[in-house]
């Protein structure tokens, strides 16, 4: 999500007058939380990248969301 703000010159920032939602404010704050900490930043690239165990259940969600 971080990476397709940066392409499309998205200032997350500018938008919580217009996209002050919950779920925005939560990836906001989740955002900022890991690129405090080079290890968190790290920890979770790897674990979206290596840890498959999730992966059912999102594709369970993207099934369920089309249908």
């Amino acid at each position: 999500m971080v990476d397709c703000w940066a392409h499309l010159g998205i200032n997350s920032y500018a938008h919580l007058d217009l996209a002050a939602t919950h779920i925005f404010r939560l990836f906001l704050g989740v955002t900022e939380h890991l690129s405090q900490s080079l290890a968190l930043l790290e920890g979770a690239l790897y674990s979206a990248i290596y840890n498959h165990w999730r992966r059912a259940d999102d594709l369970e969600f993207v099934i369920a969301a089309r249908g």
